[in-house]
């Protein structure tokens, strides 16, 4: 439903049951966005873009997707998927210009909350102080037998099953060739990163896509801003001993070593999405949902609705509005901008 101006629309809430693992919201979609919250994130971009217009701030690094354009309103089935790349492209439209900063400011702020909105994991942290750390050495079981999409334990056949038939949906198109054109533009802070971890460019970048919407102003950790502050959310005051320059570069190091993804050994394809899944949790895999799950596989042909609307919370008929991890590893090959996997 498409909002506006001015137009206030309430509903009541779905009645929220519980099971030991999760919760269930049903019958609701995109429940993490109220219509009100959407209004008001609509009319506050529609300002920023009316200031930078007056500002006569050029143009960003990148056009926004061929769909979108800037002063449309937003609805919430398409807050984030419309309204992240306009708050991005402000925030580089802004950068070096004196006169802007408060613009940018502004824009990382509510980049930040909407980021959060989007993003969640399938299971609460249950030591919500520390990172959600992967395992020393996390590469998926070989020995399992190939298994459907809705398998309930990962393995590495179904990985490569599912991504050699992965396909971007054509709604979706212009979408992932925006993400596609963003880690190539974010490429050189990328590498220099790698040569620092060992963790190779491309996967920085996604989990930089999928954890703070490739806002280098941002923290890597959570999209927390500002990088002169340690986190306010879960994972909370990281940094730790934070201290000046206060770089992303500083502090996506710290995130990348303190979530175990510097740790790892070896980065085929199949270890990668097992690592991207096992970050993200298993919660698609659970008995009575077992989809793909969108934190790989959103804006493809593997994908349809169905999400973890808050860590730990499911919502049958939310859809993700995040372009999955392993569709931007797709297209990055298909694009030749990666090796072969």
């Amino acid at each position: 439903m498409r909002l506006k101006r001015r137009e206030f629309l309430y509903r009541t809430c779905a009645i929220t049951i519980f099971s030991t693992n999760f919760t269930l919201i049903p019958g609701r979609s995109n429940a993490q966005y109220s219509s009100q919250k959407t209004l008001d994130l609509s009319i506050k971009l529609d300002d920023l873009e009316s200031r930078a217009d007056s500002l006569a701030l050029p143009p960003a690094k990148s056009p926004l997707p061929e769909n979108i354009s800037p002063r449309s309103e937003l609805a919430t089935d398409n807050a984030y998927l419309n309204g992240m790349p306009r708050l991005l492209q402000l925030i580089e439209r802004a950068e070096g210009d004196a006169r802007a900063a408060s613009l940018a400011d502004n824009a990382s702020v509510y980049l930040s909350d909407l980021t959060r909105d989007e993003h969640s994991f399938t299971a609460r942290n249950p030591n919500p102080q520390q990172p959600r750390k992967i395992p020393a050495t996390s590469s998926p079981p070989q020995s399992l037998p190939k298994s459907v999409p809705s398998a309930s334990k990962p393995n590495a056949a179904e990985y490569r099953s599912l991504y050699d038939s992965c396909e971007v949906k054509a709604e979706r198109a212009s979408s992932v060739d925006w993400h596609i054109r963003q880690l190539g533009i974010g490429r050189t802070q990328y590498e220099q990163l790698s040569s620092i971890t060992g963790v190779p460019w491309f996967f920085i970048g996604i989990v930089h896509a999928l954890e703070a919407s490739f806002n280098f102003k941002a923290h890597l950790y959570n999209g927390d801003v500002p990088l002169s502050q340690v986190t306010r959310h879960v994972p909370k005051n990281r940094p730790r001993n934070w201290a000046p320059p206060y770089t992303w570069q500083a502090s996506a190091k710290h995130a990348l070593e303190d979530e175990g993804f510097a740790t790892q050994h070896g980065w085929t394809l199949e270890d990668m999405l097992y690592r991207f899944e096992l970050y993200n949790g298993l919660g698609y895999r659970r008995k009575g949902i077992r989809i793909p799950s969108p934190y790989l596989w959103s804006f493809s042909n593997h994908y349809q609705k169905g999400k973890f609307v808050a860590d730990g919370t499911w919502d049958a008929n939310a859809v993700s509005q995040q372009c999955g991890a392993a569709v931007m590893l797709k297209y990055l090959e298909k694009g030749n901008l990666i090796a072969k996997l």
